[in-house]
């Protein structure tokens, strides 16, 4: 060897000092958990044309809406939040990531169908956090589920 060491005091200095400032920069990458692209659909490709073709058989009813309210406060809202804006306790406390849809943003309410989120409710996202609810509520509710969930994004469900 020619004299230099290896683990010399000084290298040890200078990796200590980079590692400093690549620690910070690691953390903001993670900082905040993003929600999935909205443009992109969550049912598989084979199944969307007969999925779009799904009507929501449940008319907008103001009892309808009420129920699916409730329905939606005590089993949705830990997650998507009270006002629908995926910032629920349970998301912003084990930042969840993908962080939850954000169903008051109008635009993802002009891009997907009620068969898509019927989809979803039914089969899950698959790669988040979102099960499927249908062991939990039935066929009827999931629908009032999704008038209620057309309501939070400004649009007449």
């Amino acid at each position: 060897m020619n004299g230099t060491q290896i683990f010399s005091p000084n290298r040890i200095l200078a990796a200590a000092i980079l590692s400093l400032h690549l620690i910070p920069a690691a953390a903001s990458a993670q900082a905040e958990p993003r929600e999935r692209d909205i443009r992109i659909p969550r049912v598989p490709a084979d199944e969307l044309p007969r999925v779009k073709k799904l009507v929501n058989p449940i008319p907008p009813t103001a009892s309808a809406l009420r129920e699916a309210k409730e329905l939606f406060s005590r089993s949705c809202a830990a997650c998507h939040g009270a006002e629908g804006k995926g910032d629920g306790p349970v998301a912003v406390d084990n930042r969840i990531d993908p962080k939850p849809r954000n169903f008051t943003n109008p635009e993802f309410q002009r891009l997907r169908t009620d068969g898509e989120l019927y989809w979803v409710l039914t089969h899950g996202s698959h790669d988040t956090e979102m099960m499927r609810m249908d062991f939990f509520f039935t066929e009827e509710e999931l629908w009032k589920l999704i008038l209620y969930v057309r309501s939070l994004g400004g649009a007449d469900p």
